[in-house]
């Protein structure tokens, strides 16, 4: 039990750390060339770990029978979404819309996470 437990548990860093990598380098220029029109603070950086780490836990207590097709599917989903959310946020750089921009698209990402691992079924490998 402690041994499958320590092998997801050390399965997952490494996936959030493929996770981390290419959310990072998509989200870099943007976040680099949008720093004038929307200035970023330290709790933005949540974004790189609540939704990847509540799509773990989910997909820890229950797998439905996934894949690693769904595995690739549904992070590769995340990936892409975390980009999309700091141009959102990018374009919304208003200072008075600040916080909430960026605790909406934290939130939106984290309940976007949980529902990929809800609703995709499970794929064919």
């Amino acid at each position: 039990m402690v041994a499958t437990f320590c092998g997801e548990l050390f399965s997952l860093i490494g996936l959030w750390g493929v996770f981390l990598l290419w959310a990072g380098l998509l989200s870099g220029p943007l976040i680099y060339f949008g720093r004038h029109r929307a200035r970023w603070e330290l709790f933005e950086l949540s974004v790189f770990i609540f939704p990847f780490w509540s799509w773990a836990v989910c997909c820890v207590i229950n797998d439905n029978g996934k894949s690693l097709s769904n595995l690739a599917v549904e992070l590769i989903t995340l990936v892409l979404c975390v980009p999309l959310a700091a141009l959102v946020r990018v374009l919304v750089g208003h200072p008075a819309w600040r916080w909430r921009v960026s605790a909406a698209m934290i939130g939106v990402l984290t309940l976007l996470a949980v529902c990929l691992w809800a609703f995709i079924p499970g794929l064919p490998e």
